[in-house]
């Protein structure tokens, strides 16, 4: 008996060994997730070793019963699993990683005009827009311009005014976290599209966000005195998903300043929210991939069809397609001349 005892305690020490390994593994400092699209393989695998465990100890306490009920409960209380305190390394509200798989593409690339108004541009942005960038890699070469992506998860306008250091999560260009008005220097992008606030309103008013919204827009012409900024609308979040001030008042608020501060500024403001909310101002379950604040590609569908929209309305870009139209026209005309002169 003591000899079967002996051997089910030395087995549950290295079941308990184990399990210390697989929490270490998932514990640490957070990573910006902006060059990192592997992580929710990590979890998967991280969750297949804590079934094995399971079903070992499992196996184990069915033999250990067959002992006496004190002997198992004294063979138990010698086996122990430590646990490990994460250091938050920030303070912004953690909206995670959005959860899309490429089966789900939806939109084929072919072609469209508008999409060359988004070339030599970058989208900035948290999480949400880390889908958005993870939807757009799916797409076929040229779409939507190929544009350029500065994300990190839960990424904040109070966290971009923050220096960059080992406890913030700005995001990573050529392979250091960087200002994002640094990267767009770097990039040489001519237009910068942003999408920020939902981490903000959470841990700030709406009133201190749409202050940093400013800094942050401020900052970017300084670096970079000729880019053209366009803010995207801070999007909606799920119905009964609200917590404290991060609510989809505060967003409508938020949203409601940044438009009225772009039509009295040079930037301009973008919706896209309201092209995806219900009749009670709920982010759309079709919408929702998390039922939360992240998106589906049927979301990120709407982004796109909004975004060309835009750019078809943009007098810019009107007037860049009359201008290539003449020179089309002209190099027609120039052509046909020749050719009528080389015939005489």
């Amino acid at each position: 008996m003591m000899k079967r005892l002996k051997k089910n305690r030395r087995i549950l020490m290295m079941i308990g060994m184990l399990s210390v390994a697989t929490i270490n593994t998932g514990c640490g400092q957070h990573v910006s997730l902006a060059e990192n699209t592997e992580q929710p393989d990590m979890l998967i695998i991280q969750q297949d070793q804590t079934e094995d465990i399971e079903e070992s100890t499992k196996e184990v306490t069915d033999n250990t019963i067959e002992s006496t009920e004190a002997e198992t409960s004294v063979e138990q209380t010698e086996t122990f699993v430590e646990t490990t305190t994460v250091e938050e390394t920030t303070e912004e509200l953690e909206t995670g990683t959005p959860k899309i798989t490429p089966k789900e593409t939806q939109a084929i690339y072919d072609g469209i005009k508008e999409d060359s108004f988004f070339e030599n541009s970058v989208f900035v942005g948290d999480s949400v827009m880390m889908g958005f960038r993870n939807y757009i890699l799916r797409q076929e070469e040229g779409f939507m311009g190929n544009p350029e992506f500065l994300v990190s998860g839960s990424y904040s306008l109070r966290m971009a005014l923050n220096p960059v250091s080992d406890k913030t999560i700005h995001p990573i260009y050529q392979g250091e976290q960087r200002l994002i008005w640094d990267s767009m220097s770097m990039l040489g992008v001519k237009k910068a599209f942003i999408a920020l606030g939902l981490n903000d309103i959470g841990m700030l008013s709406v009133e201190d966000t749409y202050e940093n919204y400013q800094k942050v827009i401020s900052a970017i012409y300084e670096a970079n005195p000729d880019i053209a900024i366009y803010v995207i609308s801070t999007t909606n979040i799920y119905n009964g998903s609200e917590v404290g001030n991060l609510n989809n008042e505060n967003v409508r608020l938020l949203n409601q300043k940044m438009k009225n501060y772009c039509a009295r500024s040079k930037e301009e403001f973008i919706d896209i929210a309201d092209y995806l909310i219900d009749e009670n101002g709920y982010l759309k379950e079709e919408y929702c991939s998390d039922n939360y604040v992240h998106q589906t590609p049927a979301a990120y569908d709407i982004w796109v069809q909004v975004l060309r929209k835009f750019a078809s309305d943009h007098q810019d870009f009107n007037k860049q397609n009359e201008e290539l139209k003449e020179e089309t026209e002209i190099e027609t005309e120039v052509t046909s001349a020749t050719e009528r002169n080389k015939e005489e």
